[in-house]
């Protein structure tokens, strides 16, 4: 569920638009990558703007000579609402135009408080479902794309939130501004076209990893193993099944319903090597 604006220059003879020009102080933007995973500073199709004291899911922008097109999620917090309209009004201005286009209809940026209670309402009740179907076993844990990373919604974090948008809003920012490192798998081939997956873990590094691995938002691929390779002295000493390194190490700091914080030394990587290490 989303809103979409298109925001046209006035005027016969339209300029470039750059990233630069509509980025903003205390904003910042990037792309996905394959795992939904911000790459900072770059451009793309879709490009990610977002707050950096205030990180939530953010908005898709894209530029196109003399327009501009944004999308933006829902559920998301009421205050990031706001601030997606109050960037409306300011590309409108820097774009010399009083008038927008809010899902295929022509509005007015004088009717921008009526489309902010207009939102907040569609996100409340968004919320609201998801938190429906999650408590009646409807609806398996769900992924929400944030700004930086996927968020996974379940019960525990339906105990944290509730159906209150703004205490969403709370829990996006407090989850991404942890300084870690969300570890994604990559698929690889062996000579018998069996299929195997690999997380990569740093020394020191404090990593987000998943309770169970998988490939994400694809099931189509079969793997046959997934392991955990483990970098130090900047170079990959070797890998252990995912599930040895599970029953090993601990898991009980979580970030949400489906991962859990890591950090582990090169004295802690080594012991746990010369037990598991597995040649591939």
């Amino acid at each position: 569920m989303s809103v979409t604006v298109k925001i046209k220059e006035k005027g016969l003879f339209k300029k470039k638009l750059d990233i630069e020009n509509i980025i903003f102080e205390n904003m910042s933007y990037g792309t996905m990558d394959e795992s939904y995973r911000l790459v900072e500073k770059e451009i793309g199709k879709y490009t990610i703007a977002y707050r950096k004291n205030n990180i939530g899911r953010g908005f898709e922008v894209q530029l196109q000579k003399g327009m501009i097109n944004l999308r933006m999620n829902f559920p998301t917090s009421n205050d990031e609402i706001r601030f997606f309209y109050s960037y409306v009004k300011r590309i409108c201005e820097l774009l010399h135009t009083t008038i927008f286009e809010r899902e295929e209809e022509f509005v007015s940026v004088n009717d921008v408080n009526y489309f902010i209670e207009l939102d907040i309402k569609t996100s409340k009740d968004a919320l609201e479902k998801i938190k429906e179907d999650i408590e009646t076993d409807r609806m398996n844990p769900i992924y929400l794309f944030g700004a930086l990373n996927p968020i996974t919604i379940g019960e525990k974090e339906i105990s944290i939130v509730g159906n209150d948008t703004e205490k969403l809003g709370k829990l996006f920012h407090e989850l991404q501004s942890i300084d870690a490192y969300y570890a994604a798998v990559k698929v690889y081939q062996k000579q018998d076209e069996s299929l195997f997956g690999i997380y990569v873990l740093t020394e020191n590094v404090l990593s987000i990893f998943p309770f169970k691995p998988g490939l994400f938002m694809n099931n189509k691929l079969k793997i046959d193993k997934f392991y955990v390779s483990f970098v130090f002295d900047n170079e990959l000493k070797g890998c252990m099944l995912y599930e040895d390194f599970m029953a090993n190490v601990d898991i009980t700091k979580s970030y949400d319903t489906e991962h859990f914080l890591i950090s582990l030394n090169k004295r802690v990587m080594k012991e746990l090597l010369e037990k598991y290490k597995k040649k591939l």
